[in-house]
């Protein structure tokens, strides 16, 4: 392996399901064993802070660490990223620094249970999350996800992102990102502005839907890995420069 590689301990934060499960196809990709996949626990009165603190409990000692946080987790990793020495950058994968989609301010948190039910659907979620070209058994697997995480966990969760404002933590971060933008992404819609004014994040952007890690594993982690490598070429302390190139699957 790669010495640039070799020393990194690279911390898989998860979406919205906290489950960690859905790693599962992404992980094959990453070379070695210096892997932390997160887990969050299902409860239902945790703020960022709280989640931000679990995810610090895991980190290895020993390693300098690189977070690739999914949708709902990025926030937990800008938080992270200014907290620790040994959190030597990020990679925010189809997230967010706010409120992802205004339909989520203007729908009821009470009706949580219904939105689970709604996300229950095949169709649906080929549609928001996975692409028409996902397997069918990854659908399966997230549609038990879906339907096993309490309706209370999930209702927290949306709250947190309905009120979600982490910019600046973005304006005060200090390590370099990547950002992974889903080209067909219908769950995450505002967001873009931030970033790009951000000059620590490089972007790239990947032709697939909001769950990229599961629908386009493979070109995640090429584009990660060059970035990566990019990064390392140069000095350590500069930072990167912005840039908005496409990785067609």
């Amino acid at each position: 392996m790669s010495p640039v590689l070799n020393d990194i301990c690279w911390v898989l934060l998860p979406g919205l399901d906290g489950s960690g499960e859905l790693f599962c196809w992404f992980r094959t990709e990453i070379p070695g064993e210096h892997v932390v996949v997160v887990r969050y626990p299902k409860s239902a009165d945790w703020q960022i802070d709280d989640y931000a603190a679990h995810v610090r409990s895991l980190l290895p000692r020993d390693r300098r660490c690189v977070l690739i946080a999914e949708s709902f987790s990025g926030p937990i990793a800008l938080r992270l990223s200014r907290q620790i020495a040994s959190v030597v950058a990020i990679v925010l994968v189809a997230s967010f620094v706010a409120c992802p989609h205004p339909l989520l301010r203007m729908i009821p948190m009470k009706w949580a249970r219904a939105m689970r039910g709604i996300g229950s659907s095949r169709v649906l979620l080929r549609l928001a999350c996975l692409g028409w070209r996902s397997p069918r058994d990854r659908v399966d697997i997230l549609l038990d996800i879906v339907r096993g995480l309490p309706v209370d966990v999930l209702r927290a969760r949306l709250g947190i992102l309905r009120g979600l404002d982490v910019r600046g933590d973005l304006r005060a971060m200090r390590v370099p990102a990547l950002w992974l933008a889903a080209a067909q992404d219908r769950l995450v819609i505002e967001c873009g502005d931030a970033f790009r004014d951000c000059t620590t994040v490089e972007r790239r952007t990947i032709d697939g839907p909001h769950f990229l890690l599961q629908a386009a594993p493979a070109e995640c982690w090429r584009a990660i890995d060059a970035w990566w490598r990019d990064l390392n070429g140069s000095k350590a302390t500069a930072p990167c420069n912005p840039g908005d190139d496409v990785i067609q699957l």
